[in-house]
């Protein structure tokens, strides 16, 4: 775990759909979502970082507050303009903040500057982890340059920028994606099992104990049992025959 930690956080963050900060701190928070998309890491916690701090003499991170950062960055490429830039890009806003993205433009949200992707997938990971449904977002590079925004590379197919206006992009009808179900089925919740009975133990019925087999309830005809029958016919008769003398 500590080896992937340092090539995680000390040389391709991008791959995993992270940016780190001008001092190469991850918050914590971002890094344990990133892992958990990784077969054989989504156990990871806060104490297993804590672990690995305590555990190796030569831990190759250090943590500050509620953010990461490895202790080698050597490797870690710096975010600075890119040679060259592909005509469209992608990011995913939440779908509750799309109306106001559409009317004002899309801005920072979980990172100091908007996060962009020249992948699509990528673009649909990291949207994910702050909205089950993202809204999926293609912003054309020409337009937005014209429009005076500046791009950095943060590594990869991962892109940096401060603000787009609302004319350099475009996204799914508003009315379209209103339409459609957000929500899924609440999720059912099976009834708890009945408590196991211990051995050579059973647990009798008092109605049974008190008027024998059947336990005073209907049969299914939806008449009484015999044996009450009976009784009926037994205090029918002693109060036709009158009081005891």
């Amino acid at each position: 775990m500590a080896k992937m930690l340092a090539y995680v956080l000390g040389r391709r963050p991008d791959e995993f759909g992270l940016v780190t900060d001008s001092e190469g701190f991850v918050k914590i928070k971002d890094l344990l979502k990133a892992l958990g998309e990784e077969e054989g890491f989504r156990h990871v916690r806060q104490g297993s970082l804590d672990e690995i701090l305590v555990t190796i003499p030569e831990a190759p991170i250090e943590i500050q507050e509620d953010r990461v950062r490895a202790k080698d960055r050597a490797h870690l490429a710096p975010h600075a303009p890119p040679e060259t830039l592909p005509k469209l890009l992608y990011t995913c806003v939440r779908r509750r903040a799309y109306p106001v993205v559409l009317e004002n433009g899309i801005s920072p949200c979980n990172y100091p500057m908007v996060l962009l992707s020249s992948n699509k997938d990528m673009a649909k990971r990291i949207g994910r982890r702050s909205d089950g449904t993202p809204v999926m977002l293609t912003v054309s590079v020409d337009k937005a340059r014209e429009a005076g925004v500046c791009f950095l590379s943060a590594g990869g197919c991962l892109y940096l920028s401060q603000a787009i206006p609302p004319s350099c992009f475009s996204g799914p009808p508003l009315r379209r994606l209103q339409d459609e179900p957000t929500s899924r089925e609440p999720r059912t919740v099976p009834p708890a099992p009945p408590a196991p009975k211990l051995p050579g133990s059973f647990f009798p019925d008092p109605a049974e104990i008190l008027f024998g087999e059947g336990g005073g309830r209907k049969d299914k005809r939806g008449k009484r049992p015999e044996w009450k029958r009976g009784r009926k016919r037994m205090q029918r008769m002693e109060r036709k025959k009158g009081p005891r003398l």
